[in-house]
């Protein structure tokens, strides 16, 4: 009698274990699918803003920004000054 209880309480034990590994697994997919729509999103974005970084990083753009936004202007002259690193 012991052993046959013995024996139903290791199969009821490992239909437990397995069961909760299913739901874990279930969970785990469930998560993947997610974390994989959001990695398409986030890349979408990235290209985005790698467009938009070009566009900004454009001479003209720049140049652009610096007169309208910050109101900058060319100088009216200017020096170029040479220093050598052997320091002769």
């Amino acid at each position: 009698m012991k052993r046959y209880l013995l024996l139903v309480f290791i199969v009821l034990l490992l239909l437990a274990l397995y069961g909760t590994t299913y739901l874990k697994t279930i969970r785990l997919e469930k998560l993947k699918e997610t974390l994989g729509a959001q990695v398409s999103v986030l890349q979408s974005k990235n290209e985005d803003l790698n467009v938009k970084l070009l566009d900004k990083s454009s001479p003209l753009e720049i140049d652009k920004l610096a007169r309208g936004k910050y109101e900058m202007k060319e100088p009216d002259s200017f020096y170029i000054i040479e220093i050598n690193a052997n320091g002769k």
